[in-house]
Order: C-alpha cells, then sequence, then structure tokens
C-alpha cells in the first residue's frame, strides 16, 4: 500500500486535468494517464509482498490446512524429522527463487528509469 500511496502522491493534478479537459472520462484519464504511472508501485508492492510471503512460516503453520504442504512447512517439517540436507535443498532454492525475483524487480525498475 506505501508504495501504491508514494506513486499516487507524485502524479500531478495537472496531468489529470489535462486529460479530463481534452475530453477523457474518468475510467479514461485513469486507465491512460494515471495507471502509467503508478505501474511501478504497484509492481514494487507486488513484489516485496511476493518475496515476504513466500518464505512466510507462520502465516502458512496457522492457516494451511494440515495435508497441505506449502515451501515453508515443508523445510520446517525436513528439519523437524532429521532430512537437514533435504530441508537445506529446499531452503537453498526458496532463496534463490526470491533472489531472482528480486533481480528482475530490480532490473524491471531500473529499465522504466532508463526510459
Amino acid at each position: 500500500v506505501q508504495y501504491v500511496t508514494s506513486a499516487f502522491t507524485q502524479i500531478n493534478d495537472n496531468l489529470l486535468q489535462a486529460g479530463r479537459v481534452f475530453g477523457g472520462t474518468p475510467t479514461y484519464v485513469f486507465r491512460r494517464v494515471t495507471l502509467p504511472m503508478i505501474s511501478r508501485g504497484i509492481f514494487a508492492g507486488w513484489m516485496m509482498i511476493f518475496i515476504i510471503a513466500f518464505r512466510e512460516l507462520v502465516t502458512a503453520s496457522l492457516i494451511a490446512p494440515p495435508n497441505t504442504l506449502v515451501v515453508s512447512t515443508y523445510i520446517n517439517r525436513e528439519f523437524e524429522q532429521g532430512s537437514v540436507s533435504l530441508g537445506m535443498a529446499m531452503a537453498v532454492l526458496c532463496v534463490l527463487i526470491t533472489t531472482t525475483a528480486l533481480l528482475v524487480f530490480n532490473r524491471c525498475v531500473g529499465k522504466q528509469k532508463g526510459a
């Protein structure tokens, strides 16, 4: 929410008024002016939520049914059962996936800033 809020505050009201002056409906102005300007903030918020939620153990333990395996509960179960090597392999895979997602995000944001 913070990323989208900061993106909204950076939009100049003159741009929105110009869209309306030239005959744009509020939906059209939102789709053509506002949404492209806040898309980076939406993407940043989505990526941060994805990275945090991907490794969240407590929420998965409380919400998920007993037969459902989420990555974090699977890693925890493997450590509890003494299969440290499998638990470590899954933990490394989890870190690699989140790191790759973060690098892709940084690259996308870097390209948008340069454009």
